[in-house]
């Protein structure tokens, strides 16, 4: 088997997007063992993006006090429906 110069260059690429990738996701990593810690669940990253979810959900809808009616109630929405899959998504977690 060859390699040409644009497999070289693929294989760079996709190295440099999974480096991107875990960098992005270390914050992440240290929160969800941050919850798991104070929760005392195993919680993975995609429970942690559930959680975070419902933070910003419930600050955008607390929050903007001189906001309009309207964006007040979608944002109420959001946290509802970001709630409701949080706690779907953490029931399927296990406790320490």
């Amino acid at each position: 088997m060859t390699l040409s110069v644009n497999s070289a260059r693929e294989v760079r690429v996709s190295n440099i997007f999974a480096s991107v990738k875990a960098a992005l996701m270390l914050p992440i990593v240290w929160l969800s063992l941050y919850y798991s810690a104070v929760l005392k669940m195993e919680i993975n990253t995609r429970s942690t993006l559930h959680l975070l979810n419902v933070q910003v959900a419930l600050l955008l809808a607390v929050l903007p006090a001189n906001a309009p009616f309207v964006a007040r109630l979608i944002c109420t929405a959001w946290f509802a429906l970001a709630l409701r899959g949080c706690k779907r998504n953490l029931s399927s977690c296990k406790r320490k």
